[in-house]
């Protein structure tokens, strides 16, 4: 059942994807309802299959490698929900639309190579994990208002006050919350980098390994982010930047993780 779920919802994404953006790029009620009404289920979709995991495979099993693309997957879509108060729903969702479909795609992938093997995990790492997890998908949302803001920023640099430019936020909206975003997710991924580092280094005995490497250097992103706004004012297209690459860095962990 979680994986029917899991593709149903990935289909949604999908069509809610291609309709929200089509009606960023031209004015069409039709389109932009039935968009919206794709981007509702799949949020329920998604949901629908955590709880289904949870109950079917008990609550543990969603921290085991099996689930954690869905995991962050449902992290997109609650928290795409919270910016929608925000955010008009078509904009929000043209921008995390696209990253929950990937993410949903890389889960089939996984579900499919390990065959439902699920190994079982300590407090401690289902803590590292949980926190690891919610870290990443906040990130992710910081990073689809970084890529707002650069489409937003790229209309303000050619002079296009088209209506794109009219359906978008302000860059001082969306730099805004996405600085906030950034340091929530800032937050709890060090929480669970620590957490993890410690359990492997001392418990697992594991070493440093490639991991580990990226880790720190998607931790070392968002720290620069974080220090250079709160002491230099640092903010604009850099900043969007780096929070995108940030995000990207910090899914290779969770892909190498995956699939070893």
């Amino acid at each position: 059942m979680p994986t029917i779920l899991s593709v149903l919802a990935l289909l949604t994404y999908s069509a809610a994807s291609v309709l929200l953006v089509a009606d960023l790029r031209a004015d069409r009620p039709r389109t932009r309802a039935l968009g919206r009404f794709w981007l509702d289920l799949s949020t329920g979709l998604v949901v629908l299959a955590v709880l289904s995991v949870a109950i079917t495979r008990g609550p543990i099993a969603l921290f085991s490698r099996t689930w954690v693309f869905l995991l962050v997957a449902v992290v997109i879509a609650v928290g795409g929900l919270g910016l929608r108060l925000q955010f008009s729903h078509r904009v929000i969702g043209a921008a995390t639309a696209p990253v929950a479909s990937f993410l949903l795609a890389l889960q089939l992938l996984e579900v499919q190579r390990v065959a439902g093997a699920e190994s079982e995990l300590g407090l401690v790492l289902v803590v590292h994990v949980g926190l690891a997890l919610l870290g990443l998908g906040i990130f992710g949302l910081a990073a689809a208002l970084s890529a707002l803001y650069l489409l937003q920023d790229r209309q303000l640099r050619h002079r296009r006050f088209g209506s794109l430019f009219q359906k978008l936020p302000s860059l001082e909206e969306l730099d805004t919350a996405g600085f906030r975003l950034v340091v929530l997710g800032f937050a709890t991924y060090s929480v669970g980098l620590v957490i993890g580092g410690v359990e492997a280094w001392f418990v697992r005995d594991d070493g440093f390994d490639l991991r580990m490497l990226l880790a720190f250097f998607a931790w070392l992103v968002f720290a620069a982010v974080v220090h250079l706004r709160l002491t230099s004012g640092w903010r604009g297209r850099q900043s969007s930047w780096m929070t995108v690459v940030g995000f990207l860095s910090a899914l290779l962990v969770l892909l190498f993780y995956s699939f070893p």
